[in-house]
């Protein structure tokens, strides 16, 4: 356990190496619980190529298969089928616009 001193006996270096370690460790946290719910990916760096380009891929880790919660999959179904309708209603209207613009141009 790292000894605790007060902030007033270290120096400016010692806060603002702290400072980012702390930081580092929020963010670590914050990619695992992303990676653990499939909205970040492992990226890898390729060995190097002959023209000196480097390239990124993505790599999709070993624990990808996050089972979705059965409420949040009904809801993506519900959501889906608002965004049919929705468009089925738009192909409606512009249907509609179209027909009477016929009716009055004659």
């Amino acid at each position: 356990m790292p000894c605790r001193r007060c902030p007033e006996d270290l120096s400016i270096e010692e806060l603002q190496r702290l400072l980012i370690e702390k930081r580092r460790a929020e963010r670590q946290k914050r990619l695992e619980r992303f990676r653990k719910s499939g909205r970040a990916v492992i990226l890898t760096a390729p060995p190097a190529e002959s023209n000196g380009v480097e390239t990124m891929r993505s790599v999709q880790p070993a624990e990808a298969a996050v089972e979705v919660p059965l409420a949040r999959s009904w809801l993506d179904r519900v959501l889906l089928g608002v965004e049919v309708l929705a468009v089925l209603g738009l192909m409606l209207i512009v249907a509609s616009s179209v027909n009477l613009l016929e009716k009055i141009n004659r």
